[in-house]
């Protein structure tokens, strides 16, 4: 009988290390099947904390192009491209990201010559996915086997106040599989696309922020800078999701479970308790993840 287990490898947003847990990634594991969803650094350590081998690795997909989703995306194509055997690794991910694995390829080319002179390169061992960007923002198919389906929509996490400011892509991944359909935001603000993303889920992975406590730190920090916080302010608020905005989808899109994660700040344990309860004020249940965490 088919389990599909979500592990949360890393449970840390933003760009910098700390000690209490890892940056952001999560394996998706049907059976002997597993993919990544994310990863930020750490997460071949975490991955061999969790018992999985990453010869198992079928697939990974990208949310967006920040550091702490993709940190180690240059080290898994290594380690696969390493290991034995001919088959391709997936990688899926927004508009961008087959320009993203040729760069890091290019950048292990003389890693690739301390190989035998007949070695397939990394290019030749990855096979690149890049999601649709309609208009309407609806789901589209990112990928598909006889494990999993990867759809993909754009969310939005690139809100700029400046007029004409790029707007890089950024994707929410619906993966379903024979027994679940697991829902994961990356990271974005509130809009329409996090409903459809997330109907009729077993499971809604959601990022979540903690804004006054980023806004208390941030005008203690930089409190000869207001332009700072104000900038920093302005992407927590429009960029993310609190715990209020996760639970009116989740109630809105009849999700069976939340589960908390990419935690900004990292909270203390005294706050989880607060995250959890603001986000299930909709009534649907809530866990908060950990590293290593199965759910």
């Amino acid at each position: 009988m088919t389990q599909t287990r979500w592990i949360t490898l890393g449970t840390c947003g933003g760009p910098f290390q700390r000690t209490e847990a890892f940056q952001i990634s999560n394996a998706r594991v049907v059976d002997e099947d597993v993919s990544l969803c994310d990863v930020g650094n750490g997460v071949l350590r975490r991955l061999a904390e969790a018992g999985i081998d990453p010869a198992r690795l079928r697939g990974v997909f990208l949310t967006h192009h920040h550091p702490d989703h993709l940190a180690d995306l240059g080290i898994v194509l290594l380690t696969h491209w390493l290991g034995p055997g001919d088959r391709r690794l997936v990688v899926g991910g927004p508009h961008g990201t087959g320009h993203l694995v040729a760069g890091l390829a290019d950048a292990y080319r003389h890693t690739e010559l301390t190989e035998a002179p007949d070695k397939p390169g990394i290019v030749e061992r990855v096979t690149v996915h890049e999601a649709e960007r309609p208009a309407d923002h609806r789901l589209v198919e990112l990928y598909r086997d006889e494990a999993i389906l990867v759809e993909a929509i754009e969310v939005a996490h690139f809100r700029s106040p400046s007029p004409g400011a790029a707007r890089p892509h950024a994707i929410g991944l619906r993966v379903t599989t024979p027994d679940r359909v697991i829902a994961y935001t990356g990271d974005t603000g509130m809009t329409p696309a996090l409903v459809p993303l997330a109907q009729d889920a077993n499971l809604l992975v959601s990022e979540v922020v903690d804004v006054p406590r980023i806004t208390e730190d941030l005008r203690t920090r930089f409190a000869a800078a207001p332009a700072i916080v104000d900038r920093v302010e302005y992407n927590m608020r429009n960029n993310h999701l609190t715990p209020e905005e996760i639970g009116s989808v989740a109630a809105s899109a009849h999700v069976r479970q939340i589960l908390l994660t990419h935690f900004v700040p990292y909270p203390a344990p005294e706050s989880v308790a607060g995250l959890v309860c603001a986000a299930g004020a909709g009534a649907v249940p809530v866990i908060a993840a950990r590293d290593l965490g199965e759910y």
